[in-house]
């Protein structure tokens, strides 16, 4: 049994390995930036405070926003630095 239960595990990671790296394989490096961007500000000021506003291309941080496009820089995080 338990050699069954570590073969799935096995399995199942191997599987999740494989879906992760198809998966970026499919995006730009811009997406990828733009997502970890947003990522990083959503996890650091909360998700009330960080928001997309399509209508105006225009990502709102609290009280201030700046061009949507700006997700897209490296470095714009530190988690693209």
């Amino acid at each position: 049994m338990r050699q069954q239960i570590g073969d799935y595990l096995d399995r199942c990671e191997s599987q999740r390995s494989m879906t992760a790296s198809t998966s970026l394989d499919f995006m730009t490096e811009e997406t990828i930036t733009a997502l970890k961007n947003y990522d990083w500000l959503v996890r650091n000021r909360g998700l009330g405070q960080v928001e997309l506003d399509w209508s105006s291309d225009s990502l709102v941080m609290g009280d201030s926003g700046t061009e949507i496009a700006l997700l897209t820089e490296p470095g714009f995080t530190p988690e693209t630095r």
